[in-house]
């Protein structure tokens, strides 16, 4: 019955300290929109968001669906002690989200180039678009490496990566 106990509060403090990062995200989040407005006015925001909206679908399809493969393959390799099979997965996801966000980035260039985004401001955008696609392979494999942390009993870290650090690193 001890252990019981000991196990659950262990889990306790663990889903507490997860929820913590999350709203602590959300609130840099919330936090740095407002302050963007604030600096840039609305019409500069507006461009930051389209551009936000730009490298989050690219990179949704340069990971594959990755993240889900790598949560839970991590987990069982960890709870194996299988620090070979780790590692190889570790390698393998990278580099195949690296690859592929690589492989889109000049489609998406042609694509969003075409487009007709950012109203009377879109020279600013289409000028902005080479910082946007170098942010593909590095948010690729960011989300890839949150969830490894969370495969190998790290959830705190994993969810810092995910929600608290992109805000921080705007």
């Amino acid at each position: 019955m001890r252990e019981l106990r000991r196990h659950l509060n262990r889990g306790s403090i663990g889903v507490a300290i997860v929820l913590v990062a999350l709203v602590a995200g959300a609130l840099f989040t919330f936090l740095f929109s407002v302050l963007l407005a604030r600096l840039i006015g609305a019409s500069g925001a507006g461009l930051y968001f389209i551009g936000l909206a730009i490298v989050d679908i690219s990179v949704t399809i340069a990971r594959l669906g990755l993240e889900t493969a790598v949560l839970r393959f991590a987990s069982i390799a960890h709870n194996r002690g299988d620090r070979g099979s780790l590692a190889a997965l570790y390698r393998k996801s990278l580099v195949l989200a690296l690859i592929m966000a690589i492989a889109i980035v000049p489609g998406v260039w042609f694509i969003v180039s075409h487009l007709p985004l950012g109203g009377d401001r879109a020279g600013d955008l289409r000028a902005a678009l080479p910082l946007l696609m170098l942010a593909v392979p590095a948010v690729s494999v960011l989300g890839l490496q949150a969830e490894f942390f969370k495969g190998i009993g790290a959830p705190w870290t994993g969810t810092f990566v995910q929600s608290v650090f992109p805000p921080l690193a705007l």
